[in-house]
């Protein structure tokens, strides 16, 4: 350790540094990581006729580090958090960025788990004025580390953390890996991949894992967002007319998005309760209840996948792209491009991936008009009919009947005719799941 050095003579105007002469201090080998050290540097001149000081800081070992290699800068962080480690304050970190412009479009990005109104994992703000959850905990020894080049991208990362900062914790680890890449088509989002262990004795059952956005994309005025959702690229997206950037979170693994929250920050975010453990899980495991919001606004997304099986010791895989795009055709091109990447180095066939009941989703949107999505999972190979009804139970018409492999099937696209091909009139319709004996039904309302 050297506290001092001696600069020399210096004459007006002239500039000098003390490489031959260093400063330099040890760290206590039990300092935790993210521990911010302040320096202050007192500075004599002229044999002690002059006296100032500087103060400068540091951090030992970060708990957070950027994504730089393509056209996104993303920061993420030992601890579940995107774009910042220490929200709202904002100044660890640079957020997303996208085509390297400077401009910063994410105030804020967090990880969450949840199994209940109760129990839900995250980092994302709370209830609190200006508080943040603070549920997961680095594991020692495992906290952020980014390589570059990585085994399997341009540049990759890994933190390990848990949820036993949580008061009632579900009890599980998460390896996050997230993976860039320099050169086109994959230049334009980052990956992120979120392998989820059971610490406990007992198998945690249906289990919702997603991510919650609080984009700003133009940042000269927040009131100026509007939010969308695709169904068939599980797809999230965040926008500003006639601005050309577009930011969006993209879910990759088999089951892709099963809940999306369109969120009105003043409405939703900013009111007396602000964000709630029941608002967050609500927003987790709803389904498709608002996917979009067209009047300009402060806005976020919540979007998730799951519910998942976790046997004791047993893991699943969640995967998100956060990406951006000059217009929604390049976010899409981007978005399936992120997915083929996906695909390739982490697979398809991942555990936990697959459903394991028959089940029928709320349509998407709901009211409609003049067109809505209609999304149901099947457990294995089988015959599917999917079909229509009027309040009177009378058949409108047979959407489908025809086998299907196992799995989160792709959107059913119901335009309100009937099998004439003739406009039925407004009003409540039922849709109708039947497999193997199995039966669901989900209210529909179609308006004129």
């Amino acid at each position: 350790m050297d506290a001092n050095s001696s600069i020399g003579t210096l004459v007006r105007g002239a500039t000098a540094n003390n490489q031959n002469d260093p400063l330099s201090f040890s760290i206590n080998p039990d300092t935790p990581n993210g521990y911010k050290v302040d320096f202050v540097i007192n500075i004599f001149a002229n044999n002690g006729g002059h006296e100032d000081q500087e103060h400068i800081s540091t951090t030992i070992a970060p708990l957070f580090s950027d994504h730089n290699v393509g056209n996104v800068v993303l920061t993420v962080t030992s601890q579940g958090n995107l774009g910042f480690n220490d929200s709202p304050s904002n100044f660890e970190g640079s957020g997303f960025i996208f085509n390297r412009d400077g401009k910063n479009l994410l105030f804020e990005g967090a990880f969450l788990a949840g199994l209940s109104s109760g129990q839900v994992s995250d980092v994302a703000r709370n209830s609190s004025e200006a508080g943040m959850d603070q549920d997961f905990i680095a594991v020692p020894g495992k906290t952020l580390a980014i390589n570059t080049p990585g085994e399997l991208a341009d540049q990759q990362s890994m933190a390990v953390f848990e949820d036993s900062g949580h008061p009632n914790p579900i009890g599980f680890e998460v390896t996050q890996e997230s993976y860039s890449f320099s050169t086109p088509p994959d230049d334009d989002y980052v990956l992120l991949k979120y392998s989820i262990k059971n610490n406990n004795n007992n198998r945690i059952d249906n289990l919702y894992v997603g991510l919650f956005c609080d984009w700003d994309i133009d940042e000269e005025n927040l009131q100026t967002n509007q939010v969308d959702f695709d169904p068939n690229l599980s797809l999230g997206y965040i926008f500003t007319p006639n601005f050309p950037t577009y930011g969006g979170v993209k879910v990759l693994n088999g089951l892709g998005a099963t809940s999306y929250r369109a969120i009105n920050n003043q409405e939703d975010l900013f009111d007396d309760l602000r964000f709630t453990e029941e608002e967050k899980f609500q927003f987790l495991s709803e389904g498709f209840e608002r996917t979009t919001i067209t009047t300009p606004g402060d806005q976020s997304l919540l979007i998730a996948t799951g519910p998942f099986q976790i046997e004791p010791g047993e893991g699943v895989i969640a995967g998100f792209a956060v990406l951006g795009g000059d217009g929604l055709e390049d976010l899409t091109t981007n978005a399936r491009a992120a997915q083929n990447k996906w695909d390739e180095i982490i697979g398809i066939n991942l555990p936990g991936n697959l459903p394991t009941t028959f089940a029928l989703k709320q349509n998407y949107p709901n009211p409609f008009n003049p067109t809505t999505n209609i999304l149901f999972e099947v457990p294995k190979t089988t015959r599917v009919t999917l079909k229509i009804y009027n309040v009177r139970g009378q058949e409108i018409i047979t959407l489908m009947d025809e086998m299907r492999g196992s799995g989160v099937q792709p959107p059913v696209l119901w335009n309100g005719t009937d099998k004439n091909g003739t406009a039925v009139p407004a009003g409540i319709y039922f849709v109708q799941l039947r497999a193997e004996g199995f039966s669901q039904s989900r209210k529909m309302i179609l308006l004129r």
